[in-house]
């Protein structure tokens, strides 16, 4: 197999690193695992959940997270699609945020966590940016990542072929 893609990596995975655990953090005290299946399948799920949501090559999606696994799964299924991932970082203020997302052309943000979401999701829903702004984390009221994951899990075959 020749990886010429950051995304080819997936295949090789696929194929040579079978593993129950190959991506792990901590949260609220309790290891969450996943498995190099869970990684491909996130992966292109996201991908295809992206381009049924409209999204296509160079457009941009802009990250505000802590390292977490999911982070992975999102750019490797941005990086099929042609997306251009912005990771920002996670200590910025709000007037920096504000030029960031003003500035990339973002048509989505991705928040990690809470203490994110109170810091920036919330002025971010007050600048209109709700129906654009999801999260890692399960947050009462806001769009979780999943959605666009199960959106694509759903995809017809065209998608995938036309991806």
């Amino acid at each position: 197999m020749n990886v010429t893609r950051t995304f080819d990596l997936l295949e090789r995975y696929g194929e040579l690193f079978i593993k129950d655990d190959v991506l792990c953090f901590k949260q609220n005290g309790e290891w969450k695992k996943f498995s190099t299946r869970e990684y491909i399948d996130y992966s292109y799920n996201f991908c295809y959940g992206l381009y049924e949501a409209g999204l296509r090559k160079g457009d941009k999606i802009i990250t505000v997270s802590t390292s977490r696994p999911e982070w992975n799964f999102v750019d490797m299924g941005m990086s099929m699609l042609g997306v251009v991932h912005v990771p920002v970082f996670t200590s910025l203020s709000i007037p920096e945020y504000e030029f960031i997302i003003k500035n990339s052309d973002a048509r989505m943000v991705i928040i990690s966590d809470n203490r994110l979401f109170k810091t920036l999701g919330r002025h971010l829903i007050e600048k209109g940016f709700a129906d654009r702004l999801y999260t890692f984390d399960f947050l009462a009221g806001v769009k979780n990542w999943m959605e666009l994951v199960e959106k694509g899990k759903t995809c017809s075959e065209k998608t995938k072929e036309e991806i």
